[in-house]
């Protein structure tokens, strides 16, 4: 009872629990955590598991910590393959979009197109009408000055035939 009483700086250490003590040259992994736990528990007396009073055995703290193991294994066993998935999923998602962007191109240039060749039409359209518009002024105009080019005309030629005496 003494040694329980005394303080805890002067106990002698114990060698499990020197074990325990992280190393300060290596990180301690989550098997070694859950080692040094699971054998810190003690082992409990044998307690009924049906109702008919049938007794079961403990397992072993070791079994314990190797099921824990396998438990972890295997959720990073699914964690990589969700990852893995996820990667597929987005390389597909990757093609997909570059898929939709080619069509949505191709529609756009199409259609691009098809505005261009509109305003080419309506230009087209447009440049005849005001030709045409243009050779009836100038037609117009030729009609209306015909007159005065008959005219001018008859003067060019009665100036031409008159001779130097008659003028």
């Amino acid at each position: 009872m003494a040694e329980a009483e005394a303080p805890r700086s002067t106990q002698q250490a114990d060698p499990s629990d020197l074990a325990r003590l992280p190393s300060p040259m290596r990180k301690p992994d989550r098997r070694d955590t859950l080692r040094r736990d699971v054998s810190n528990l003690a082992v409990a007396a044998p307690r009924p598991c049906s109702t008919r009073g049938l007794w079961r055995k403990r397992r072993p703290m070791q079994e314990v910590v190797d099921s824990i193991i396998a438990a972890e294994q295997e959720a990073r066993n699914r964690l990589s393959e969700a990852s893995r998935n996820a990667e597929a999923v987005k390389v597909k998602a990757e093609a997909d979009s570059s898929a939709l962007i080619s069509q949505a191109k191709e529609k756009a240039g199409a259609e691009l197109k098809r505005r261009v060749e509109l305003a080419r039409r309506r230009a087209e359209g447009e440049y005849l009408e005001s030709r045409q518009r243009v050779e009836r002024e100038a037609e117009a105009l030729y009609a209306s000055l015909e007159p005065l080019v008959v005219e001018l005309a008859k003067k060019a030629a009665r100036a031409a035939m008159t001779t130097e005496l008659e003028r």
